[in-house]
């Protein structure tokens, strides 16, 4: 602060000087005088989620994003038309003849949309669905990149980023799961099915087989092309040398029945293990020098049916031997797992992948052959629920007419033939956003060239 000096003048003529410390002159306060009050904390939160200030709003961003979604959707179904496959050609070849073109159309969106921070912030704004399909697919190629140096982890790692940013992942595999769930409820395989064939249902999602008697049929002639396949490798394998298969690597088969046995017995069922051990010098005996994998594959096929045969009975109210069945069916997986060790041994692959077809298709011809012979499991309640329904809502006629839709809609080839469709478009669509940038690099490629030819008319 400054000093100023001051002299006083007494009564009897005496001067002294006193120094005296003064305060700045304060500025006036034009703000308050010329600008109006400012806003509340208050009313500054409501302006930022409401945007009423014309400001970026939590509101705004919400209406972006489902407009961005639309719009996404737009582009997808401007190529996903009957004429999209002859478009997207079209595009490509557009795209390959004219690359200087191509590339300066690239590197232009890509300096509107990105170019700058500003720039980013305001695609992220009003853009978020496209913004993360771009990110996606410049994502997916990064793994390209890193499978071509091979680097699994950075693909691996990378290629679960793009996934999650891609905008159609998750409606594709939310409608997947639909598709494969109507194929399962349509076929709708028993319980001994699902844990002895545990493939089975995927073959014939993957084949798109129906239920149907002609579905059946076409099961049956790949399950005979699948197991001939397994027989030229296995003649390959013993052309080889491989060893042949001991009897030590099948009678561990019976530890588990044995063991059954023993504790039944424990609780007065009679002993049934002099019949399991008989059955197991049995096989020591006859596998004295062992069986060449061509021969140990007809044995498995042989104990493999024993089984089938005396389960799906069971299922169907029989009394069996089930500890004789149980034996049947390690047997047979101790054979298969001899003949594929094996096999391997002197360089013979592809007898596990074989192997595990021929399983899958064994279980789809068993199940389909259930399929075939009863409704759906989802038949009798909904059509029940359809002709209830339509009774009261209509009278007799409304009621048999949803009756007749309900029968259709629950039929077995109706469903499968839908949850396939509905699954597997499911799936392309999780490719959507390639039609999407071919779509905005298409749109943009004409609106080029219409400009130039527009210039050279002039």
């Amino acid at each position: 602060m400054p000093i100023k000096t001051y002299e006083v003048e007494l009564t009897d003529g005496r001067v002294f000087e006193v120094d005296v410390e003064e305060a700045e002159p304060s500025a006036p306060d034009f703000r308050t005088q010329n600008e109006p009050p400012r806003p509340s904390l208050l009313q500054e939160a409501g302006a930022c989620l409401t945007g009423s200030d014309n400001r970026p709003s939590v509101l705004g961003f919400a209406k972006n994003v489902g407009k961005s979604a639309l719009q996404f959707g737009k582009d997808v179904a401007t190529m996903a038309t009957p004429s999209g496959p002859k478009a997207i050609a079209e595009g490509i070849v557009s795209m390959a003849q004219q690359p200087g073109l191509t590339a300066k159309l690239i590197a232009e969106a890509i300096k509107k949309r990105y170019g700058s921070y500003d720039a980013l912030l305001k695609t992220a704004y009003e853009d978020p669905v496209g913004l993360s399909s771009d990110l996606s697919l410049t994502l997916k190629g990064a793994a390209l990149t890193a499978k071509a140096a091979r680097m699994p982890k950075a693909v691996a790692q990378i290629g679960r980023l793009a996934e999650g940013l891609n905008p159609a992942a998750v409606p594709s595999k939310i409608g997947e799961a639909a598709g494969k769930g109507a194929y399962r409820a349509a076929i709708n395989p028993s319980r001994r099915i699902k844990r002895g064939f545990p493939g089975a249902l995927e073959e014939g999602y993957a084949q798109n087989v129906l239920p149907t008697e002609g579905g059946l049929a076409r099961a049956e002639r790949q399950l005979e092309q699948s197991a001939a396949n397994t027989g030229r490798l296995l003649q390959q394998a013993d052309a080889a040398g491989a060893p042949r298969v001991a009897a030590s690597q099948i009678t561990p088969a019976f530890t588990e029945p044995l063991e059954k046995a023993r504790l039944r017995m424990k609780v007065g069922v009679p002993d049934e293990r002099p019949g399991l051990k008989a059955r197991r010098r049995q096989i020591r005996q006859e596998m004295q020098f062992g069986q060449k994998l061509t021969a140990a594959n007809k044995i498995k096929q042989e104990a493999q049916t024993l089984a089938d045969s005396a389960f799906r009975a069971q299922e169907r109210g029989a009394l069996i031997k089930d500890l004789d069945a149980l034996a049947d069916q390690r047997v047979a997986q101790a054979y298969r797992q001899a003949i594929e060790a094996n096999a391997a041994s002197v360089g013979i692959g592809g007898i596990a992948e074989s192997n595990r077809k021929t399983q899958s298709l064994i279980g789809l011809a068993q199940a389909l052959e259930d399929a075939t012979q009863q409704p759906s499991r989802l038949t009798h309640l909904m059509s029940t629920l359809g002709g209830v329904g339509g009774g009261l809502a209509g009278g007799p006629g409304v009621g048999a007419t949803s009756y007749v839709v309900g029968r259709l809609a629950t039929a077995k080839p109706v469903m499968a033939a839908t949850g396939l469709a509905v699954g597997k478009t499911a799936k392309v669509a999780r490719h959507a956003q390639i039609l999407r940038a071919l779509a905005v690099l298409g749109a943009s490629m004409n609106r080029e060239g219409a400009a130039e030819q527009q210039q050279t008319q002039q």
